[in-house]
């Protein structure tokens, strides 16, 4: 358990992609083992917040870097096309919800109008700015998570992901109208929360874990193991002096972006 514990002392600061889908796994071998460990779940819970709000950061940052190179927009006119979008996902949902009972088209269809439109679309595009930019956020939340199974049997993941990105560039116009310019420096903070977070889990682990019987060994390496992947790819990557490249935090598949690995540190090791 000691060799175990030392891998750690050293543990990177992973992005937030890496790290969402090790918690996530690591949460699911927790929950398929016989072991009851309610602060060990707690931690894990925590921390796959803390890595869905650096992962939001993340995008945030990527917007608001966008949108030096080019001439700004507006609130109003981002706000139309939120607006628009909406009402798209709305009608593509009104028309999928007309079939037999039992189609898992009708079926999922049915279920995001009751449970997300239930008074319609309008409760959402009629508000003002700031509490509109919440509504839609948690609209989202509920898309990309809750509901992601739906939306892919819907195929309505394009509409889903432009609308994310509108109302991230929505934000970017209200902060700054509002005089609350969105800095580095606050997604750099959110990385160094989701980071503790992990430390916190490590501890529990260590902890909830500590009788150093076979199965609680055995237990520690299945746990690990997902977050030992993760930060060896990053570790391999600082070593080649290349960029860690973004992955899917629900299928671990490599994507074409690296927005959480900008870091200013980047070659410094972070310390639990």
């Amino acid at each position: 358990m000691q060799s175990l514990l030392f891998e750690f002392i050293n543990l990177r600061r992973l992005p937030a992609t890496r790290a969402a889908f090790a918690l996530r796994n690591m949460h699911a071998r927790l929950l398929t083992s016989a072991v009851i460990a309610p602060n060990l779940e707690a931690r894990l819970t925590e921390a796959q917040a803390e890595a869905k709000h650096a992962i939001r950061m993340d995008q945030l940052w990527l917007n608001v870097r966008a949108n030096k190179s080019r001439a700004r927009g507006d609130a109003t006119t981002i706000d139309r096309e939120i607006d628009q979008t909406i009402k798209a996902i709305h009608k593509r949902l009104e028309a999928d919800a007309v079939g037999k009972e039992n189609d898992p088209v009708v079926m999922s269809a049915t279920t995001l109008l009751k449970d997300l439109f239930l008074h319609g679309y309008s409760s959402v595009t009629r508000s003002a700015f700031d509490i509109q930019l919440g509504l839609v956020d948690d609209l989202l939340d509920n898309l990309e998570d809750g509901f992601d199974a739906h939306v892919q049997t819907l195929g309505l993941d394009r509409l889903v992901h432009n609308l994310r990105d509108l109302n991230d560039q929505f934000r970017i116009e209200l902060d700054a109208e509002n005089g609350r310019p969105f800095g580095f420096s606050q997604v750099d903070a959110q990385r160094n929360a989701l980071h503790q977070a992990i430390c916190r889990v490590i501890v529990a682990i260590f902890h909830d874990l500590s009788e150093p019987t076979p199965e609680n060994t055995a237990l520690l390496n299945v746990l690990f193991e997902p977050l030992k992947t993760q930060n060896k790819a990053v570790s391999d990557a600082y070593r080649a002096k290349r960029r860690v490249r973004d992955i899917n935090p629900k299928t671990g598949e490599e994507l074409d972006t690296d927005a959480g690995s900008e870091d200013t540190t980047a070659d410094a090791t972070d310390t639990v």
